[in-house]
């Protein structure tokens, strides 16, 4: 998968490593799966939504106390990213 305007692709071992923690292998194999439909999206959107996540079964996210946090890119969650 390249980008055709700039030339480049994405190095998802780069990616991953922004993470902070280790993906368990069942994670990991479900972001490869559908790494293209995501990055394509993500390029023509700007944004993934949660229900695209849902849809596609990927776990909610957790905070360093493991309870779930909901994936909301609104304003009033921009502190956190």
């Amino acid at each position: 998968m390249l980008d055709s305007e700039d030339h480049l692709w994405p190095d998802i071992n780069q990616m991953l490593n922004t993470l902070g923690y280790k993906l368990s292998d069942e994670h990991f194999h479900l972001l490869f799966d559908n790494f293209e439909f995501l990055y394509e999206y993500m390029r023509d959107h700007g944004s993934i939504p949660e229900m695209i996540f849902d849809a596609l079964k990927f776990p909610a996210d957790t905070n360093s106390l493991g309870e779930k946090v909901h994936r909301d890119f609104s304003i009033s969650q921009e502190w956190c990213q």
